[in-house]
């Protein structure tokens, strides 16, 4: 699987189509619910037989044998406004805890290498066990963004977030040029109590998400995506516009007997593709 260097990050700039939850209706194997807002669903084993999508993932899907585990040397840790390095823990083994405390807005971790496809796989204990915490794996091309608290400008992104007002929930985001596509998928179990393994398939023409092997979503590419370069995080909403605050629920490190302790996630990062 190739990896490119920030150098050559390169622009294509096409628009993105969309995927409502009213489309769940093409999927089979669960029920569908759509909650408050349209956008959740409950998880389905498998799309569409006769979706474009699955089509497009049986023809050009990844080599999954194509990943190795990393040494230490993958990653930094992001030292930019905002952010409390301090909090992140490299607990040996490709395993890190993440922790935010009240003030605090995020800490996050970031590969030196950038990528074009291939799979992710991380064991994940979620910090979003409160309205207001929002812990993220995701790839990005970062393109016209200059910080956690800018927007989102043309970039690419794959993104799996886990918010605290919903943390039997996985949040699915794909971004084309700026143009989000999200899916809140309902996975049955509180993501702050328990690890699951979760994974990101990425090819020209398709991405798939999974939990503990099973497939949650998978969506149809109308082109190549960007280079982007792998985070993990957990971010609050402290300080953040109304909007966001509607989405992942209101930062109180003091409500319903918490007492300002902390939020703390834990990553085991298990692969991703070679060099």
């Amino acid at each position: 699987m190739r990896v490119v260097s920030l150098s050559i990050v390169a622009a294509l700039a096409l628009t993105s189509s969309f995927v409502y939850a009213q489309e769940a209706t093409s999927l089979r194997g669960g029920a569908v619910v759509i909650e408050t807002g349209g956008d959740e669903i409950s998880a389905p084993d498998l799309p569409d037989e006769n979706s474009q999508e699955t089509a497009q993932t049986k023809t050009h899907k990844v080599n999954t044998q194509d990943t190795t585990p990393m040494d230490s040397s993958w990653y930094k840790v992001d030292r930019g406004i905002g952010q409390s390095p301090w909090n992140v823990k490299d607990l040996g083994g490709n395993t890190f805890s993440l922790t935010v405390r009240p003030n605090e807005e995020a800490c996050k971790l970031l590969s030196y290498d950038w990528f074009t496809g291939g799979k992710f796989e991380f064991k994940v204990k979620t910090a979003s066990d409160m309205p207001g915490i929002i812990t993220a794996v995701y790839l990005a091309s970062g393109d016209g963004r200059t910080g956690d608290g800018a927007g989102q400008g043309h970039q690419d992104e794959l993104d799996l977030e886990w918010i605290g007002k919903s943390p039997a929930s996985v949040q699915t985001n794909i971004f084309l040029n700026g143009v989000e596509d999200k899916l809140l998928i309902n996975l049955g179990r509180d993501s702050s109590t328990s690890e699951r393994i979760y994974s990101i398939e990425w090819s020209d023409y398709n991405v798939a998400f999974y939990c503990d092997g099973n497939l949650i979503h998978s969506k149809y590419l109308p082109r190549a995506l960007k280079p982007m370069q792998l985070g993990i995080s957990v971010w609050t909403t402290m300080g953040g516009w109304p909007g966001l605050k509607d989405w992942g629920g209101e930062t109180n490190w003091w409500a319903n007997g918490r007492n300002g302790r902390p939020a703390t996630a834990t990553f085991e990062v298990l692969s991703f593709p070679k060099k």
